[in-house]
């Protein structure tokens, strides 16, 4: 068996065994106030994203997006994984994270094998729950973005993720009444990754953490 087939195996063991869950996104949450585990209420939204792993010059890869600027939505510009809004005809989240990828990213899915699911997130000023899955594929994808959604892509060795340095802090202002002193966010190839996307790889790199021999 091949390290990188070894990887995909042994990582879907450990995303079917306990997760470090509001632990990990309680590290790199922008809120002082944020509430670990906290269940989405009655009404809230549903959406899903997609962390996709894949070979890219024999290095494992995922992939980031910089969503498109709109006015009337207060997460465009911002660097996340590919996903959206849980709609009905998706049937189930899994799909959701499917199909928005395919959307956004213009890749056919059709080969990617879903290894399993990172903890569900409820982020409050948004009122949405967010689901990560976790997928992989052999190859390396064509990209073909939907410029009325994806600005530019950010393919990320996964080894960066785990090296230290790319986990800093800063201050952040938000709208007009909030100013964070020192809101944690990771430095990615001089991208700033936070918020929920930092949250969610930050439960990423505590369930693999010991898994450096494979990047």
């Amino acid at each position: 068996m091949t390290p990188q087939k070894d990887f995909q195996r042994v990582l879907s063991d450990r995303l079917a065994s306990t997760l470090p869950s509001g632990t990990a996104h309680k590290k790199m949450s922008a809120s002082p106030y944020f509430i670990p585990n906290q269940s989405a209420p009655e009404g809230a939204g549903r959406a899903a994203v997609l962390i996709l792993i894949y070979p890219m010059e024999d290095i494992l890869h995922t992939v980031f997006m910089r969503r498109t600027h709109h006015p009337e939505d207060k997460h465009s510009g911002q660097i996340s994984f590919p996903g959206g809004k849980f709609e009905q005809q998706d049937k189930s989240l899994q799909n959701t994270a499917l199909r928005e990828f395919y959307e956004e990213m213009g890749v056919d899915v059709a080969d990617f094998e879903l290894l399993g699911a990172l903890s569900p997130i409820y982020i409050p000023v948004s009122r949405f729950e967010i689901h990560p899955f976790v997928a992989w594929t052999d190859d390396c994808p064509n990209f073909c973005l939907d410029s009325s959604e994806v600005q530019y892509i950010i393919p990320t060795p996964i080894r960066a993720l785990f090296d230290k340095n790319t986990s800093k802090k800063a201050a952040f202002d938000f709208l007009t009444d909030f100013h964070y002193p020192t809101v944690p966010y990771f430095d990615i190839n001089g991208h700033c990754v936070w918020g929920a996307t930092a949250m969610i790889t930050q439960e990423f790199i505590d369930t693999f953490v010991d898994f450096k021999k494979y990047f």
